[in-house]
Parts: structure tokens; C-alpha cells; sequence
């Protein structure tokens, strides 16, 4: 097959279809005063880099039919937080159709040491702006359509 006779793809697919929604989540434990952040973990006047499999990652939203109630799971660094711990987090979406930034305040209520030592934490939220929680959930919800819609239309999925 000759490259004129080679399908172009980009008048096919657009590579933005298969980009995950990007969440940044800085957080501060209330308790400890250990803060992780832009890469680094901070405690008093103490910075430290951490690597990039130790940032802190969003991993689920817990809804508010959850026996916890609202809440989130993330996924941090070792040694940042444990069962009792107040925590506050701001989670970004940074490449959502419309960027979002949402404060919110919550209580470990779970915590798990995963196979690659960082934490696991359960967080039962306290404090937050249910519109933007709800925006925010929003983003994902969308995302999720697209994705149904896409495939629907390559695959007849559905």
C-alpha cells in the first residue's frame, strides 16, 4: 500500500477523545501539618521532592448514599495521613472543557498501604461547596458520555 493510500486517521480520530480528565490534588493534613504539594512533601520549614509515582492522585468519588457519606479516595504518598487525621485538599481539573478548582475539608476514615508503599485514604468529607462538588463530578459524568457516545459510533457499542 502506497502512502496516498493510507487512510489519515486525524480526519477520523481526534487525539483529545482518549485524554483522561487530569486532576491535580494538593493536600494538607490538618493534624500533622505535613503538606504535599507541587511535587514535594513539606513538614515546617522542611522540603522534600518526592518521585513522580508519590504525587497524589484522585482515584473515586464516594457518593453521599455511601454509609460514609460524601467523600473521596486518593491515592498519596507513605506516611502522609492515618485513620482520624483531618485533612484539607484542593483538586483541580486542569484540562476539563471548563477548569475547575474546588477546596474541600474531610476525616480519614480508611487507610490502606498499597503495594508500592504509598497510602490509600478513604476521606469522609466535611466541608465543601456542594456546587462545585457537584460541578466537579459533573466533569466526569460528561467525560463518561463522550466516551459511550464514541464508542457507540465506532463499534455500535450499546
Amino acid at each position: 500500500m502506497s502512502q496516498d493510500e493510507k487512510t489519515d486517521f486525524s480526519k477520523i480520530m481526534n487525539p483529545n477523545d482518549f485524554k483522561s480528565i487530569e486532576l491535580e490534588v494538593d493536600l494538607d493534613n490538618l493534624t500533622t501539618k505535613v503538606a504535599v504539594r507541587d511535587g514535594h512533601r513539606f513538614y515546617g520549614e522542611k522540603r522534600s521532592p518526592l518521585t513522580s509515582d508519590q504525587k497524589v492522585r484522585f482515584l473515586e468519588f464516594l457518593s453521599e448514599d455511601n454509609e460514609q457519606g460524601t467523600g473521596i479516595i486518593i491515592e498519596c504518598p507513605p506516611n502522609t495521613a492515618a485513620h482520624g487525621h483531618s485533612i484539607a485538599a484542593t483538586i483541580s481539573a486542569l484540562n476539563a472543557s471548563k477548569p475547575l478548582r474546588i477546596s474541600v475539608t474531610g476525616t480519614v476514615f480508611e487507610q490502606e498501604t498499597l503495594d508500592n508503599r504509598n497510602q490509600k485514604l478513604a476521606i469522609r468529607l466535611t466541608q465543601f461547596e456542594s456546587a462545585e462538588w457537584r460541578a466537579l463530578q459533573s466533569i466526569f459524568n460528561e467525560r463518561q458520555a463522550q466516551v459511550l457516545s464514541f464508542l457507540k459510533a465506532v463499534k455500535g457499542f450499546g
